[in-house]
């Protein structure tokens, strides 16, 4: 009586069994959460998303239109992928570059689980700030140097941008200047003709491709340089760190305005690099250097490489330029500086290294610039 009674039961509960289970089987129930918080912010040429994740997801998906490209892009955001890119508050985060408009852009976010289930869609939408290019070019400015010119700039956005200037120097060459900035900053023009040259600047991306519209400067007229050495009779050396040949022909030489029979000879042996500090006891801008070599004594017996450094007090030094020399010649060799106008009362000549021969020699240093008043 009991087992019929038990039996009556079961196939009384079997069909509700049977449709719980089929409702399992269509994996309803393992749809997983969408993502939160999701947000599109502004930035130079960048739109920042950022979102939540859900509490149990795969990956999260990422569709959006690509700037550059036009094409659709599907970004897959996983769980490690998650955790290296947080905000501040622990939200996932997504850089997308490329905006040179500010525009709104579409952004469409998906959460699957391992199943492949997706969640139902988030879309949110943003545009970008002008890029960091377009905002560091309107910026440019020009001012007239000794022998050259100063470029500058401001970088309020704090992303990377290339600045560069173009222009035909003194002897007719045509030379571009470029540098990669973060931040406010100059770059010097050297070497441009006394009775002026066109010069061209723009700001471009960090990738070259995209630039702001190129500013230019017709004839523009560089300070008219002086040259110093007409007061080097006063310098002096206030330090070596070789002996000279036999004790003489020191760098205190390559002051004396003799090219021919005077010479600053390091010792046989020397350590390369070999410096030698001046004094001037003068507030000055260096805008040119000037090295004689030996007369008549051929190629292997120059320096190879030469640096320049300035310096206000004696011990915060600047580099201010790294030069090839070439020994094949007896005429002097002029190096335009590449530091923007500093105090410069002192400045260090460094051979850094010699043609071959254990030992190297100079006849004569020319400076040219100006006296600050």
């Amino acid at each position: 009586m009991n087992r019929t009674i038990n039996f009556r039961l079961l196939f009384a509960v079997l069909p509700a069994l049977l449709a719980l289970a089929c409702s399992k089987d269509s994996g309803s129930a393992g749809v997983p959460d969408p993502v939160t918080e999701a947000d599109a912010g502004s930035c130079y040429g960048r739109i920042i998303l950022s979102w939540r994740m859900p509490a149990s997801y795969d990956y999260v998906e990422v569709i959006y239109t690509d700037p550059v490209s036009c094409r659709e892009v599907v970004f897959r955001a996983t769980e490690q992928y998650a955790q290296a890119n947080q905000t501040e508050d622990g939200k996932c985060r997504l850089n997308v570059d490329g905006y040179l408009d500010r525009e709104q852009h579409e952004f469409t976010l998906v959460s699957y689980n391992s199943s492949g289930e997706a969640s139902v869609p988030v879309t949110v939408s943003g545009s970008a700030l002008d890029p960091a290019f377009t905002v560091v070019g309107a910026t440019l400015s020009l001012r007239a140097d000794y022998g050259g010119a100063i470029l500058g700039w401001q970088n309020v956005t704090g992303m990377p941008v290339v600045v560069s200037a173009s222009f035909t120097d003194r002897s007719g060459k045509s030379v571009t200047v470029i540098e990669e900035s973060d931040s406010d900053g100059e770059l010097r023009l050297g070497s441009i003709a006394p009775s002026g040259a066109t010069i061209h600047a723009t700001v471009y991306d960090i990738t070259q491709t995209y630039f702001h519209p190129q500013q230019s400067y017709p004839d523009f007229v560089p300070l008219p340089e002086e040259d110093l050495s007409a007061y080097k009779g006063d310098w002096t050396v206030i330090f070596c760190n070789d002996e000279p040949l036999a004790g003489q022909w020191g760098p205190e030489w390559l002051l004396d305005g003799d090219i021919d029979n005077t010479i600053w000879h390091t010792s046989v042996g020397a350590a390369f690099p070999v410096y030698a500090v001046f004094d001037t006891g003068l507030d000055m801008v260096i805008s040119t250097i000037g090295l004689t070599p030996r007369q008549g004594d051929g190629f292997i017996y120059g320096p190879r490489t030469v640096r320049i450094e300035v310096s206000e007090d004696n011990e915060r030094w600047e580099e201010a330029g790294f030069f090839d020399f070439d020994g094949s010649t007896d005429d002097t060799q002029y190096f335009y500086l590449n530091q923007k106008s500093v105090r410069s009362r002192y400045f260090k000549l460094t051979l850094v290294e010699s043609y071959g021969e254990p030992y190297a020699y100079l006849s004569e240093l020319w400076i040219y610039g100006g006296i600050r008043e």
